[in-house]
């Protein structure tokens, strides 16, 4: 006699297995958004600084002190507020007036926690 369908405990350990990878793969959910949160804020501060630092390199020399620090407008993405803040330095070794070091500084608030990103660049006086 053949038998047709399943038993009742064939049906209870299938669906049990089911619902155990099923609960793993949720669980792998909240993780990967929390970093996919995290590295798309990461971008947003590279981006910033690379654009502060493009439009510092543009501006004349002169513009920008030895040991100045100017911070600049925040910017608003995702509910995160990205605030950067330029600083001019002397390089050791090197005449302040023909060289600098431009530093930019991206910091933005991550759940209770204060990120920064920060990104430098020489520029020399054109002859």
């Amino acid at each position: 006699m053949k038998r047709r369908g399943l038993t009742l405990l064939e049906l209870i350990v299938c669906l049990s297995v089911v619902l155990l990878l099923v609960i793993f793969v949720l669980n792998l959910f909240p993780g990967s958004l929390l970093a996919l949160r995290q590295s798309e804020a990461r971008l947003e501060a590279q981006r910033q600084a690379e654009l502060v630092l493009d439009r510092a390199r543009l501006a004349r020399f002169d513009t920008y002190a030895v040991g100045s620090t100017q911070t600049l407008p925040a910017r608003a993405l995702n509910g995160n507020q990205f605030v950067p803040v330029l600083q001019s330095s002397a390089l050791a070794g090197y005449d302040s007036h023909l060289v600098k070091e431009l530093r930019v500084t991206v910091s933005w608030d991550d759940h209770g926690t204060t990120r920064r990103f920060s990104m430098a660049a020489w520029v020399s006086r054109a002859r």
